[in-house]
C-alpha cells in the first residue's frame, strides 16, 4: 500500500477521537476572523461621515483619521493574531498525529510567549515572500516572451499577426512548466510549520523541512492531489467540516513521518547533520 494511503487510513482512525476538537479549532479561528471583521466594519460605520464606510488605497488622502486608525489597528491585530493561531492549529494537529490527548486550549499555546508570536509572524512573512518571489520567477520567462511579442512585433501584415499570436502561445506554454517546477520546488517547505511549532526558529524550520523532504517533492504533491475530490466537496459547508480536519491530521501525520525519517537518518549517518 502506498504511503499516502496508509497515512490517510491512520488519520481517519485518529479522527475518531479528536474530530470534535479539530472542528472546534476551525470554528474558533473563523469566529476570531468574523469578530475582527465585524468590529472593523462597525467602527468604520460609526466614525465615517459617508453613507458607505470604505477605504481605498488610491484615495487615502481623502480618508478621515479615525478610519485610518481603525484600519491600521485591525491590520496590526490580524498580523499578530492569525499567524499565532495558524501555528497553534498546526501544533494541535501535530499532537493528534503523535496520539496525544491534547486539549483545545493548545490552540492558544503560541500566545504564551512574545518570542513565539514574533516567530510565527516572521515565519509567515518569509513564507509569503518565498511564494511571491518564486511565482514571479515562474512567470518571468513567459511574460518576457509575451511582452516582446506585444511591443516588438507589429501586426501590420497577416504573417506578422500570426507570428505575434504564436509568440503569445509560446509564452503561455513556457509559463506552464515553470509553474509546475515551482509547485514541485515549493514542497520543500511542507514540514516547516511543524518544525516551527516544535520550537525551531523560522530559518531553522525552513532548512530542516528542506532536508526532511529532499527527494520526496513529487510524493508530497501526489499526497495533496489525493485530496482534490474533498477540496471540491469543501465548497459546501458540511463536507468541509470533515475534509479540513481530515486533511490537517493527514498532513501532520505525513510531516511527522518525514521528520522522524530525517532524525533516523541523522542517527545512522551523523555526518548529515553537518551539511
Amino acid at each position: 500500500m502506498e504511503l499516502y494511503r496508509i497515512i490517510k487510513r491512520d488519520s481517519r482512525s485518529i479522527l475518531k477521537s479528536c474530530w470534535g476538537r479539530s472542528v472546534a479549532a476551525v470554528f474558533i479561528i473563523l469566529a476570531v476572523y468574523l469578530l475582527l471583521t465585524v468590529f472593523e466594519s462597525v467602527m468604520m460605520i460609526i466614525f465615517s461621515d459617508e453613507d458607505v464606510a470604505s477605504m481605498s488605497l488610491f484615495d487615502v488622502g481623502n480618508v478621515s483619521v479615525p478610519i485610518l486608525v481603525i484600519t491600521a489597528f485591525a491590520s496590526v491585530v490580524a498580523t499578530i493574531v492569525f499567524p499565532a493561531l495558524l501555528i497553534g492549529f498546526k501544533r494541535l494537529h501535530f499532537s493528534f498525529a503523535n496520539d496525544e490527548d491534547t486539549d483545545i486550549s493548545a490552540l492558544f499555546d503560541v500566545f504564551s510567549s512574545l518570542k513565539f508570536i514574533a516567530r510565527a509572524i516572521v515565519f509567515y512573512a518569509m513564507l509569503i515572500f518565498k511564494y511571491i518571489f518564486f511565482t514571479v520567477l515562474a512567470f518571468l520567462p513567459g511574460s518576457v516572451l509575451v511582452a516582446a511579442a506585444r511591443f516588438y512585433i507589429a501586426p501590420e501584415t497577416k504573417n506578422m499577426s500570426v507570428l505575434q499570436i504564436c509568440a503569445y502561445c509560446v509564452g503561455v506554454v513556457v509559463t506552464l512548466p515553470c509553474l509546475s517546477l515551482f509547485a514541485i520546488y515549493a514542497q520543500k517547505w511542507f514540514a516547516a510549520e511543524y518544525y516551527l511549532s516544535e520550537g525551531k526558529n523560522p530559518s531553522e524550520a525552513f532548512k530542516l523541512s528542506a532536508k526532511a523532504t529532499r527527494g520526496l517533492n513529487i510524493s508530497i504533491i501526489r499526497f495533496k492531489l489525493s485530496f482534490f475530490g474533498w477540496a471540491l466537496l469543501s465548497l459546501l459547508l458540511l463536507p468541509a467540516l470533515w475534509s479540513l480536519p481530515y486533511y490537517s491530521v493527514s498532513k501532520a501525520l505525513y510531516a511527522k513521518y518525514l521528520m522522524e525519517k530525517y532524525e533516523r537518518s541523522l542517527a545512522d549517518f551523523p555526518e548529515k547533520s553537518e551539511e
